[in-house]
């Protein structure tokens, strides 16, 4: 058996804490000299609709708030509140226009609610007997769609915005893109629907760039957030629509 010889060590003596005058000075001292934090700049939700309206009423087919006639709109409807009907519109392969996004924003009280309507919900159409929601603008255009959301839901819509596959990304660029939260799996079906439009767009002028990573807070370009918005692999309809509500929420921030 062996035994250590050598003296045990002292233990070191740790200094004693400055006065707390003195730390209070310290700190103080460096909140001076510390340059004041730049608050986030955040716009809300109505500069960014003012901003883009004109830009989107002259130079897109299709328009922003803009009124329709005979939509039926109820009128014992609390007040303070505007419904706005929003219209994501798509082509099939017949070539026929159907409202594939269908969201009802309320603005009131400085806040903004979106609801989601399913394009597949059985209503009843006016003049055209049940079908599916999507179908009204196939037959009659927004003012149908809000005819028909009036009629079946009792609401008082009367204004609209529509933006169909091409119009969609200008208005996401025109404020610098999006941040949104993005999982591994819909990193991979973005590309794919990327990969899907891509002629289309560069043959518009287009720079396209695949999604290159995923996490909480992803930035997007107006064709990275169509084709998020587009995923339709993951999840039934409801998870759909809960993507669209949130590029429109990152949009209105």
């Amino acid at each position: 058996m062996y035994y250590d010889e050598r003296p045990p060590r002292r233990p070191r003596r740790r200094s004693a804490p400055p006065p707390r005058e003195e730390r209070w000075e310290r700190e103080s001292w460096w909140e001076e000299r510390r340059p004041p934090r730049r608050p986030r700049r955040r716009h809300g939700c109505l500069f960014h609709l003012v901003a883009l309206g004109l830009k989107l009423l002259y130079g897109y087919p299709v328009g922003l708030f803009r009124n329709g006639s005979a939509v039926s709109a109820a009128g014992d409807l609390p007040g303070g509140y505007t419904n706005i009907l929003l219209l994501g519109v798509d082509i099939d392969a017949n070539r026929t226009q159907r409202s594939d996004s269908i969201i009802i924003a309320s603005f009131g009280g400085g806040k903004v609610k979106l609801t989601s309507l399913l394009r597949d919900t059985r209503v009843t159409i006016p003049g055209h007997g049940e079908g599916k929601l999507n179908a009204a603008y196939a037959y009659g255009g927004p003012e149908l769609v809000m005819r028909t959301i009036n009629e079946n839901y009792g609401m008082n819509i009367t204004q609209y915005a529509a933006v169909d596959y091409f119009s969609f990304p200008p208005i996401i660029d025109a404020v610098g893109g999006i941040d949104i939260p993005v999982t591994e799996e819909e990193l991979g079906e973005v590309n794919r629907n990327i990969t899907q439009c891509w002629e289309g767009f560069q043959a518009r002028g287009y720079t396209i760039t695949p999604l290159a990573t995923y996490g909480d807070s992803v930035h997007l370009d107006g064709v990275q957030a169509l084709a998020y918005a587009r995923i339709r692999k993951i999840g039934y309809d409801y998870a759909r629509t809960s993507r669209q509500r949130t590029v429109l929420d990152a949009f209105l921030q």
